[in-house]
């Protein structure tokens, strides 16, 4: 199995349970308005959609009247936050919603070793390699002595799945690292 996540934050630190804001992700923006004379909105309509807003390679979105607007490294409720402000200068009574889908930096590839490989989006900040494996089906039954490997960059880190599973708590702290993960 090969678990591939585009970013690095580590589980040792305990951080909340969310995502952070990566290149590639995609954000929906609902700006809601109730002002007569709307910049964004109009006369009947209280509420205009932006859909999948892809966050630029710099960490950037655009948005109509304020402009690109750096999001990069965000939680979606502080991203939510920055955006409300910069919106408020151009349209003082507006709110904003914002909803997050994972892109390929927020995501991991599981390459074989398990029941279903394929790209999972990383629900949190703290997702361990065991919550992965589940995800992709368990690791097959056919393997005798299955081995895991993690990569990070160009370096390669490894282990048992006897031991994953002696010692999840350990290896789940450092999965935030790893680029890829193999379980052969």
């Amino acid at each position: 199995m090969v678990i591939s996540p585009g970013r690095s934050s580590r589980r040792a630190s305990n951080g909340a349970k969310t995502q952070i804001i990566q290149p590639g992700d995609k954000l929906t923006l609902r700006i809601w308005d109730s002002s007569d004379n709307s910049l964004l909105t109009l006369i009947e309509q209280k509420m205009v959609q932006l859909q999948d807003v892809r966050v630029a390679a710099n960490g950037t979105i655009f948005m109509p009247y304020v402009g690109n607007v750096n999001v990069l490294g965000l939680t979606p409720d502080l991203a939510r936050e920055k955006l409300q402000d910069e919106l408020e200068s151009i349209v003082p009574a507006a709110q904003l919603q914002l909803d997050m889908a994972e892109g390929r930096n927020n995501s991991v590839d599981l390459v074989s070793g398990v029941a279903r490989p394929g790209t999972y989006p990383m629900p949190n900040r703290n997702f361990s390699v065991m919550g992965l494996i589940s995800m992709g089906g368990g690791i097959s039954a056919g393997l005798n002595n299955p081995q895991i490997r993690l990569v990070r960059g160009h370096h390669i880190y490894g282990t048992s799945v006897d031991n994953l599973l002696t010692i999840s708590n350990i290896i789940g702290n450092f999965f935030g690292v790893f680029s890829r993960a193999c379980i052969l």
